[in-house]
Formats: structure tokens, sequence, C-alpha cells
């Protein structure tokens, strides 16, 4: 860390297949189909995303407990928390999702990732936490 945490903006980043309800889901379908393809692509989450306005889809977790409550893997409430209490210095206005189930993870490394991290710089991001599923 370049600066103290008390100082610091930070996003979140999961691989949980997190969308908002009015972004498309992640393709699922053709993942189906083709048993070793997973969907490479990102979804932004606000930071006033609520768990009503949320959606997970991953053939590979049980889904339930995300969907009843969205910090059980992108803990956005729990850093709002933190940002009141001045525990963090900010927290970011966007975070991210992606679909952990990548066999193959090129595309992801060299367009999701590059472009994630590109709008993590724009918002003047200095710390991401990470959830894997």
């Amino acid at each position: 860390m370049k600066k103290p945490v008390r100082e610091s903006t930070f996003a979140l980043l999961t691989s949980a297949g997190i969308s908002m309800k009015t972004q498309a889901a992640f393709d699922m379908e053709r993942e189906k189909q083709e048993p070793l393809w997973g969907d490479p692509s990102f979804r932004m989450i606000p930071k006033d995303a609520k768990t009503a306005d949320i959606n997970m889809n991953h053939l590979h977790v049980n889904t339930r407990f995300v969907k009843e409550d969205i910090n059980v893997m992108l803990p956005i409430h729990r850093f709002a928390e933190f940002e009141q209490e001045g525990i963090i210095g900010r927290l970011a206005p966007t975070h991210y999702s992606t679909y952990g189930y990548q066999i193959d993870p090129t595309a992801l490394m060299t367009d999701t990732m590059p472009e994630i991290a590109k709008q993590m710089r724009s918002e003047g991001v200095d710390a991401a936490l990470l959830t894997p599923t």
C-alpha cells in the first residue's frame, strides 16, 4: 500500500457471477453447450447496490446465500460502514464481478482484467478486495 488504509480508496472484485438485475446475466447457456468455456466478461456493480438489485448466475456455486445477502460475496455494505467509521478512506463508486469458472483464462487476463484495472484507475482506486468463488 502506498498510503494508509484510512486514506485509501477501495474497490471490490468478486468471481461470483453477480450482476445487477438490469444487466445481462453471465452466459451459462453457452457453458452448458461448451462445458470447458466460461464467460470472460464482467459486470459493474454500483456502490449503492442492494441485495434486491442483484442477481447471481453461476453453474458451479450455490447462489442462494448471495441472493439473500450480497455481502456474502461482495461486502459492499460492510465496506460502506468502514468508510463511515473512517476505517477506510473511501469506497469506490464501482465494483466488479466476473464469472469464476475459467478453464482457459486467456480472454479474462488479456481483455477483462485490463479493462477493470483501467476503470479502477479512473476512479482513483488504491486497493481492491478480491472475493473468489
